[in-house]
């Protein structure tokens, strides 16, 4: 069994991933088919468990590397999340699943149900150079017509929660349908507003993309062809967005440019310096040692103070980040228990669970 691994993500743990999907061409406008840029999955991987490769290939696909640091431990994805199934009869690039290297610094996945990946994967893999049909048609070639990850085919219902998956009482002790309501209620209302219909199946949804420009869709002589941008609409430029979904998504496209910075930095501190509970430093040598400026170290400090993962002072007072000098020393105590807790992975696993 081909697996894609992938965590849900919060506006701290986008951090943790930033530096693993680039963003998309920086073009604008919609592109050609087969410009828009896509990370590929390729089925039976056996020795890329951790990277996808483009495969087959297909010109659209591009090796993206993943960016992770030491020490870091994930959570596991649930089964609800992962499970794909190959089909190791479909020949040529579509044997390759493909995302949008834009889908996650966009931000799309805080705002839509939990179908708005695999839809998108689905329309990338689509959107591959030399593929014509519907998204029925790519569904039955590579599933059979029916992907566990989606809900089972297109008229499926759509839902923000996996339910057949166990309930974290601790993060929304209301409970599912409970949460659900909630999340259809904001969601129904947000789209209301903008003068969307509010979708209820995948093939709903997927009519919104069109008509966000998520997507184009085209009826060529040898048949329906879809295309993606090259840089995708952002949500908030569509949808009239509530204060915390706002919030979320300003953290979360902060971090995807911190997030390699941390990465540095924590590499650093692990690999060089044995993960000390405290060091007396300042940011030109921290900035020698990693390979950045001092202002992008500043930044991943700040990142990592506001996350709670690290503490700054300068003798007995806690110090900004961003109000430090270069050449002042300060010192650097990182609450390692803190840090590893519980983060963010996207990867292939090629197991036979």
């Amino acid at each position: 069994m081909f697996m894609y691994g992938y965590g849900g993500i919060g506006p701290r743990d986008a951090v943790r991933r930033s530096g693993a999907i680039p963003a998309a061409d920086s073009t604008g406008g919609r592109s050609a088919p087969g410009r828009a840029r896509t990370t590929a999955v390729p089925a039976g991987a056996q020795d890329r468990a951790s990277r996808p490769s483009t495969g087959h290939g297909s010109d659209i696909l591009e090796n993206t590397s993943r960016t992770q640091c030491p020490r870091r431990r994930y959570r596991r994805p649930s089964e609800e999340e992962l499970r794909m199934t190959e089909n190791p009869s479909v020949p040529g690039p579509r044997r390759d699943m493909a995302i949008h290297n834009g889908w996650w610094p966009s931000g799309w996945e805080h705002v839509l149900p939990r179908q708005g990946f695999p839809l998108t994967m689905l329309i990338g893999t689509a959107s591959q150079s030399g593929f014509t049909g519907s998204l029925d048609d790519l569904l039955q070639e590579i599933f059979d017509g029916d992907w566990h990850m989606i809900g089972g085919d297109l008229d499926g219902e759509l839902t923000f929660s996996w339910p057949d998956g166990e309930w974290d009482y601790e993060d929304a002790p209301e409970g599912r349908e409970a949460s659900e309501a909630k999340r259809w209620k904001s969601f129904g209302a947000m789209l209301t507003a903008a003068g969307f219909p509010v979708p209820a199946t995948v093939r709903d949804l997927s009519e919104l993309y069109l008509a966000w420009g998520l997507a184009y869709r085209e009826e060529t002589p040898d048949g329906t062809r879809w295309t993606m941008p090259a840089v995708l609409p952002l949500p908030d430029d569509l949808l009239p967005l509530d204060a915390e979904l706002t919030r979320r998504l300003d953290r979360a496209r902060r971090t995807t440019y911190t997030g390699p910075l941390v990465n540095a930095l924590i590499t650093h501190l692990v690999d060089d310096l044995g993960e000390p509970q405290e060091v007396l430093t300042s940011l030109d040598r921290l900035a020698v040692a990693t390979g950045r400026d001092a202002d992008e170290i500043r930044l991943a400090l700040a990142d990592l103070v506001e996350s709670g993962d690290a503490r700054v002072r300068r003798g007995q007072e806690p110090a900004d980040p961003e109000r430090l000098e270069a050449h002042q020393r300060f010192r650097l105590a990182v609450e390692w228990e803190h840090f590893d807790g519980p983060r963010t992975h996207l990867s292939v696993r090629t197991d036979g669970v």
